[in-house]
Formats: C-alpha cells, structure tokens, sequence
C-alpha cells in the first residue's frame, strides 16, 4: 500500500484576503465602501462561528486511485492563521489517521506550510518539477510527433550541472531512443563511467566536451541543468528548443530560442471523476499528478532515492499508461501550445 493524505483548512476571512483600496481612490464611493466593512465583518464572524461549531470536526475524504493508492483529503476546522493554538489536536487526529490507514506520506497545502510544520508530514515538496524531468521523452514525443519527426532525428546537448543524481536518470531514458547526444561538463573524468556504462548498454557514444560554445552550435534540442551565469553570451543553433531544468536561473536572458520551463498536463477523465473539486483549490495538477504517480510506483521517501532510473521509467510509462496527457508547455512568459513548438531539423 502507497497510501498518502493531503491536509487543508478553512479559508481565511475575507478580511485578510481582500487587498485594502486606498480611501482617496473610493472617496466619491463611501456607500460602497461601508458595505464592503459590513460584509467583512459578517464573513469574520461567520468564519469564527463555523471555527467554534466545529472545533473537532476533522473532515476527511477518501479517494481510492486503485488497489494499492488511495487519497485521504484532510480538512482542519480551523484557519491557517489558529492552526498553531490546535497542534495538540491536530497532531492526535494526524497519528491516529495514518495508523488506521497505513499512510505513508502526509502533505500541507501552501496555506499551512507557510504557517506550521509537523513531524508527521512530509519535507519532500511535491511541486511538479521531479514529474517535469522525469517526463522528458514524453515532453520530446508530444514534440517530435507533432514535427512528423522521431527522437532519433535530434542532436541532443545536456548542459551538466553539479548534479549527477538529476543527470544519469535522464541520460538512461534518452540513451535507448537517441543517436546525437553530447554532455557538456567541466568533470570528464567523472563522467567517463557513467558513458562507458550508457555505451555497452545502448551502443550509444555519447561525447563529452568542455567547449560550451561550439557544441551548441549544431544542437536541436538543449537540455539546461545549469545555472549558466554567462548565458547571454552564448550562441545558440537559432532552431534549438532549450529546455530548462534550473529553476534559479534567469530565464530573461536565455537568447531569443523556444524555452521550455514547465510543463501543463491534464487528468485522465476516470482519474478526475473520482477527485474532489476541491482538492485543486489547494493542489495544482502538476502538484497532485506528480504525488499520485510517485505514491504508485511506491517510491522511498529519501530524496536522494527519488533520482534513480527506474523511478524515472515507472513515471513516465504510468504517465502515459493512466491517460495523462501534456497539453502544453511553460514558455519564457506565458505558456505554449503543443503546436507552437517547431523543430526544423
């Protein structure tokens, strides 16, 4: 079992959500204004009174994803802003949920893990970006395919970081499918195992190379795991997609190419029919696909164990076996259609 359960809690008052309008902008509205206060003041009591009538009244739903994973949507009865003064009831509730229903992983939304931490819930952040990497050849499949092209086709560069763990799983999936590949990266000597292994494997020679500006000369396909402080000096092939792993990294400066920072997906109709509404005021899809799909391939809770190859490989192939579907990408500064993507090769 792979079971997890996501934890929420009452909305805030309208009085701490509604940014103030400065009174010289309203001052030929007073009545509005007075009925705006009014109904601050009745959403605040409202709030308190449904917070007092259900002091203990833990809601909990249960979603059953399959066999082996089911959801438990946790909903404190109180706000975010009282969760602190609750702790002691909170964290009874809390132990006595995952005992009963051998869950493994708890997660807060955003609204509570700015405002608390427990021992029971999870420091894994579940925020898409390990089902971003972990989905590349489905990313270049949804591309290639609507380029009448195949993977195979492409001349792919990976711009190695510092980490090996987020380079060897995505190297491992490429290996099988690519026949261009180079690795630019300051630790040849490093790598040179790894390649060795990913050429008796795939008989795929995959070159190593420190000499960042002439290898993208020829790339089609860019794939950033740096942070790449010199970027805007740097010539790109003007037809590469750059896809660009490295969240601190200034995407402004990244030439002029199509960048890929994300990706937008949607669920599988079965899948959505059994979710909550709910559950997305809280959790985005990215968010929620990537804990549904990790807890299915029952993954171990160490962070450093997420970055193997056959977790990559069990979410990519769930991914597509479940019925998720990328719709589009997140590009330098707003998001893109599968069909703006060209690949001129």
């Amino acid at each position: 079992m792979s079971n997890f359960a996501l934890f929420t809690c009452l909305e805030e008052s309208l009085e701490t959500v509604r940014e103030e309008i400065p009174i010289s902008k309203e001052k030929d509205n007073l009545i509005k204004r007075v009925f705006d206060f009014i109904k601050r003041k009745f959403r605040k009591v409202a709030i308190e009174n449904k917070e007092s009538e259900k002091d203990d009244d833990f809601e909990v739903k249960k979603i059953e994803i399959n066999d082996n994973t089911t959801i438990f949507m946790a909903k404190l009865p109180y706000t975010a802003e009282k969760v602190q003064n609750r702790a002691s009831k909170i964290n009874e509730f809390a132990y006595n949920l995952i005992n009963e229903n051998n869950i493994k992983t708890c997660i807060l939304s955003e609204e509570l893990n700015k405002k608390v931490k427990f021992e029971w819930s999870s420091n894994l952040i579940f925020n898409g970006q390990f089902l971003y990497k972990a989905l590349i050849i489905n990313l270049l499949e949804e591309i290639c395919t609507n380029n009448s092209i195949k993977i195979s086709d492409l001349d792919i560069t990976i711009i190695h970081g510092k980490n090996d763990e987020e380079l060897f799983p995505i190297l491992r999936l490429l290996s099988p499918r690519a026949k261009y590949m180079t690795i630019i990266t300051e630790r040849k000597g490093e790598l040179e195992g790894e390649i060795n292994y990913i050429y008796d494997e795939t008989g795929l020679s995959v070159s190593l190379t420190t000499d960042l500006k002439a290898a993208l000369k020829n790339a089609y396909v860019v794939i950033n795991l740096d942070q790449l402080s010199d970027i805007h000096n740097l010539k790109f092939n003007s037809k590469a997609v750059i896809i660009n792993y490295n969240n601190s990294y200034s995407v402004k400066s990244m030439s002029e190419n199509t960048l890929i920072n994300g990706i937008e997906l949607n669920f599988p109709v079965k899948l959505l029919q059994k979710l909550d509404k709910d559950i997305f005021k809280n959790f985005n899809k990215n968010e929620l696909a990537e804990t549904i799909l990790l807890h299915k391939t029952d993954y171990d809770k160490a962070k450093d164990v997420l970055y193997k190859q056959e977790i990559f490989f069990k979410i990519s192939n769930e991914f597509k076996r479940d019925g998720f579907k990328i719709t589009g990408f997140r590009g330098r500064h707003n998001l893109l259609r599968i069909d703006d993507i060209v690949l001129q090769i």
